[in-house]
């Protein structure tokens, strides 16, 4: 995801891939459990926002944030560890709630079982912001 006319290049892809390898290596999971889930590369007007996000317990959205500045500068680094996302980040979480919700989370017996490739495969339209 980009705005103003940033694009998103490859050497930034594979810096976002490093770093966020680096922050969720640290994560607890329990032998034989998976945490699917997504992450938002996003370049942003002030700079490059890493938003990666997991499921746990079936139902809780976990989130690990990173900021990094253009200039060097974070305009909201006091308000960091209290940011959920930015309003275009919050149309893909929302894209995401809804279709763990309908693949991962059925509520009568007729909707199936648990489905996580159907997640994994289902991607945000952008045509819907």
């Amino acid at each position: 995801m980009s705005d103003q006319g940033r694009a998103l290049g490859g050497d930034d892809v594979a810096e976002a891939q490093a770093l966020i390898a680096a922050r969720v290596a640290d994560i607890e999971v329990a032998p034989g459990q998976e945490y699917p889930g997504f992450v938002i590369v996003h370049m942003g007007g002030e700079g490059m926002t890493l938003a990666s996000h997991w499921w746990v317990e079936g139902c809780i959205l976990c989130q690990d944030l990173l900021r990094l500045p253009y200039h060097g500068e974070d305009p909201i680094a006091g308000i960091r560890p209290h940011v959920v996302g930015c309003i275009w980040e919050l149309a893909l979480i929302n894209h995401e709630r809804t279709v763990w919700q309908k693949t991962m989370m059925p509520v009568t017996d007729d909707l199936g079982t648990p489905d996580v490739e159907t997640y994994l495969q289902s991607w945000f339209d952008e045509t819907s912001v």
